[in-house]
């Protein structure tokens, strides 16, 4: 016989599933994989997996709970041990494959930018030591680069790493928004010094004619505003 909660899940949908993974409804979901296991593997119209797009919408217990429902039905692709921090699995994949250290997901993001946004500070190295381009950019709007995606997480050792890799400092990602804005906008004093000292430029405008310095101002960081008038333009 059919449990009412089985024929629940066939009747309402991936759809309800979706939403309950974005809403953090962690009950919910567990429920809907314990009666349909495949779920943990399900993918979205725009093949984003389950465990990626919980944890893009900062669902960290449900993005935890479907990565090992996964693991146990199929292996996980590079995109995901690369931002679940799955380190051995990562590996795995790319001493099958090394291209792989440079794949492109469905919605345009790369492997060391998922690890760099996460703070996962192996699976970036590793990836940078298995040839993963350290400069690029999403092909998606957004143009994030593993260093704008390090920038915004503060994974200062990562920043290092990719700086040390290559990674060009100034690049710009959607808006003309640079490393060094991140560090200003948000008072990342540690992460201005680190980009500073590798040839950040102060003067570089966003889009909209914003300097680093003129965003600090804005919000009120005075210790950057600061260390930012002494530079030389």
């Amino acid at each position: 016989m059919i449990s009412l909660m089985f024929l629940g899940v066939i009747l309402q949908g991936p759809e309800d599933f979706w939403s309950a993974v974005k809403a953090g409804d962690r009950e919910r979901v567990s429920s809907m994989v314990g009666a349909s296991p495949t779920l943990a593997a399900a993918r979205t119209d725009k093949g984003v997996s389950a465990p990626l797009l919980a944890l893009y919408h900062q669902k960290r217990e449900i993005a935890e709970l479907l990565v090992a429902r996964k693991q146990a039905i199929e292996p996980l692709d590079v995109f995901e041990a690369a931002a679940f921090a799955r380190a051995e699995r990562l590996k795995a994949i790319l001493d099958e494959e090394a291209s792989m250290a440079n794949a492109c997901a469905s919605d345009g993001f790369h492997p060391l930018g998922l690890a760099a946004f996460y703070g996962h500070e192996e699976a970036a190295k590793l990836l940078l030591s298995r040839g993963a381009d350290p400069d690029l950019a999403a092909r998606n709007p957004m143009k994030v680069r593993a260093i704008h995606a390090a920038s915004a997480s503060g994974s200062l050792s990562i920043v290092k790493a990719l700086l040390l890799a290559g990674a060009d400092v100034n690049a710009p990602q959607e808006k003309g928004f640079t490393p060094l804005h991140e560090a200003a906008s948000t008072g990342n004093i540690a992460l201005l010094r680190i980009l500073v000292a590798h040839g950040a430029k102060r003067e570089l405008p966003t889009e909209d004619g914003k300097t680093a310095l003129d965003l600090a101002r804005e919000s009120k960081q005075q210790a950057v505003v600061e260390i930012l008038a002494a530079l030389s333009p």
